[in-house]
Parts: C-alpha cells; structure tokens; sequence
C-alpha cells in the first residue's frame, strides 16, 4: 500500500508505504512486528487545523510520524488511513498492543491549571471585596470566575485515567475522525 501526503501545508508531498510489515518513509523504515508501544494523539486547534501524530516505539526509541493541516484535506485523510493501515497491521502481529494518547493528557493538564487559576482569581475577587466592604460588581466576577475555574478543572480531570485503547477501538476512533 502506499500512500502520497503533505504532511504539513508548507513541506512538500511525501510518499508512504506499507509491504508486509515495513513501513517505509523519507527518512524512516520500520519494522512493524518490533513495535512495543503505540500512541496516537489527535487535535482540532483554531479555524480547523488538525495536529495528527502517530508514535511507534522500536526498541526503547520513538519515531513519530506527524501530519498538521486542514480538518477536510486530502493530505490529512490520507495520513489518517494510514494510521488505520497501519494499526491493523499491528493487530495481525500483536493483537494485545494497547494504544496510549499521551498528548491529550497534555492538555488535560492545561485545562485544569487554567480551572485552578480561574478559581484562585475568583477567590481574590471575593475576598478583595470583603475586605474593600463593597458588595458590588467584584462579587459576581468572583462566582463566574469560580464556576469557570470548577468546570475547566472538571473538563479537564487529568487524574481520571486516560484508558488506553485496543487497537480495533482506535482504529473505529480514526475512521470516525476522517468522516468529519
């Protein structure tokens, strides 16, 4: 199988193959039958652009294969099929490997660290007001920036396991993806 994608808007087009159990690449060839660990890691930022990348562990080192553009681009749903391609080839040779998402886990903690700013500066409000004697506007920026803070760090929840997936289960997670 091969696939031709821009992995980035500005670099130009790469070609990507799968033979058996190798994947092959501009700068990398990897065994898939000596992958130990997998983790995938996918994000919509601002006006649609997406962050795709998928990390194959091969004796204890990383290689990381990105993809970063628009959410309806070619170039992105090629990579995500690949992914998928790949993925499968690992299920025939280790269908016990689990799939991590490290790079949510991330921005778990971004959301919760920004939740607890959000609470403490809610709390200084409310206490500034008090101590100012005032029962005035700095009140309700308190409770909205408290309530604020309580939902971003229940968002976020970083200490709620991020479960890793099987295989089978990321791979209908990716295919959901590309349908968007």
């Amino acid at each position: 199988m091969e696939f031709r994608f821009k992995p980035a808007l500005i670099r130009s087009e790469e070609t990507w193959s799968i033979d058996g159990t190798r994947l092959s690449g501009p700068d990398l060839s990897v065994d898939l039958s000596e992958v130990s660990a997998c983790d995938f890691t996918y994000a919509i930022l601002k006006r649609g652009i997406t962050v795709s990348e998928l990390k194959l562990t091969v004796n204890q080192e990383e290689k990381a294969l990105t993809c970063n553009g628009l959410v309806r681009s070619p170039d992105r749903d090629t990579f995500l099929r690949m992914v998928v391609d790949i993925l499968r080839v690992l299920g025939t040779r280790q269908p016990e490997l689990k799939v991590t998402s490290k790079g949510t886990d991330i921005m778990a903690w971004g959301f919760t660290t920004l939740g607890v700013l959000c609470v403490l500066w809610g709390v200084y409000f409310a206490v500034a007001n008090v101590a100012d004697n005032s029962r005035n506007f700095a009140f309700g920026v308190a409770g909205v920036m408290g309530l604020m803070g309580v939902f971003m760090i229940w968002v976020g929840s970083p200490w709620k396991s991020n479960r890793a997936k099987s295989l089978t289960e990321t791979q209908e997670w990716i295919e959901r993806l590309r349908a968007l």
